[in-house]
């Protein structure tokens, strides 16, 4: 008897240790020339910004704020966000990053480079990296290499499938 109860505490105990490893972290390190914290949960950095996270991006900007209670980092001046695995590059002036859903997204004029193949000018466009998807509610512009040019309503990119769904598109060659 003292045995099952021994290995059943073993198995209870492997279990749990076996849960608790596979939750993901979803951390998100930063550097920066001037730190500063403004009490428990604000955090504001400036000068050389680099910010790298379990998705594989790299996003340089100017200026950083943190909430750390709500997770949401705003990147400013200069952003650039890389992200390696899907070959994507991201320039904006603005973006916010909400580490609790994965989500980034550009707040006004983004530049977004595919593959070094497509080219979308847009604006308040969309990173959800947990469904690896791009989209944006606004007007678009994505041309090629062969210099083909697409006007679309609105668009929705899935990085896994490596589609583009659009609303409304016009292709001026």
């Amino acid at each position: 008897m003292k045995d099952k109860k021994i290995n059943s505490t073993f198995i209870w105990i492997f279990l749990f240790l076996l849960l608790t490893f596979n939750v993901s972290s979803n951390e998100i390190n930063f550097e920066a020339e001037n730190i500063e914290t403004s009490g428990e949960n604000f955090i504001s950095a400036s000068k050389n910004i680099v910010i790298t996270d379990e998705y594989g991006n790299k996003i340089y900007g100017d200026k950083l704020s943190i909430d750390n209670k709500k997770k949401i980092y705003i990147i400013t001046d200069n952003v650039r966000v890389e992200n390696i695995t899907n070959k994507i590059i991201i320039n904006a002036n603005k973006i916010r990053y909400n580490q609790k859903n994965s989500i980034i997204n550009t707040i006004g004029k983004t530049d977004l480079n595919k593959d070094n193949n497509y080219f979308i000018e847009s604006s308040d466009i969309f990173f959800n990296q947990e469904k690896g998807n791009i989209y944006s509610d606004h007007k678009s512009i994505i041309t090629d290499l062969f210099n083909n040019l697409i006007e679309i309503k609105n668009f929705d990119m899935s990085l896994k499938k490596n589609l583009l769904f659009g609303n409304n598109a016009v292709l001026k060659d």
